[in-house]
């Protein structure tokens, strides 16, 4: 006996029509216990950390002087380097924090 299928929406998997599985859930969770769905995100977590381990675990910058209202959280661009001038110590960033601070918002935004 064929079993007809038919794509998701989200392109995911294919399913049997009729089916009661969800498009949302991944091929690979279909069936899997709660355990095993759990181990499964850790290890997909554990590899976007690893590949990413750059951008999450190193220190950051803020521009705290520059963050004066609400609106200014509703921009939409990274703020200019002079944006984050410490005025409290007379620092300005340097040129490689405010790279890696780009590099950061381009890959998050």
């Amino acid at each position: 006996m064929d079993v007809c299928h038919r794509t998701c929406r989200n392109g995911q998997s294919t399913r049997p029509v009729g089916s009661n599985v969800s498009c949302t859930q991944p091929a690979e969770t279909r069936g899997a216990t709660p355990a095993q769905q759990r181990k499964r995100q850790q290890q997909r977590l554990r590899t976007w950390l690893f590949s990413n381990s750059d951008l999450v675990f190193a220190k950051g910058v803020y521009p705290y002087f520059y963050m004066t209202g609400l609106e200014k959280f509703g921009e939409t661009q990274l703020p200019p380097i002079e944006a984050f001038y410490n005025t409290l110590d007379e620092e300005a960033l340097t040129q490689e924090d405010y790279e890696r601070a780009k590099k950061i918002w381009a890959h998050y935004k």
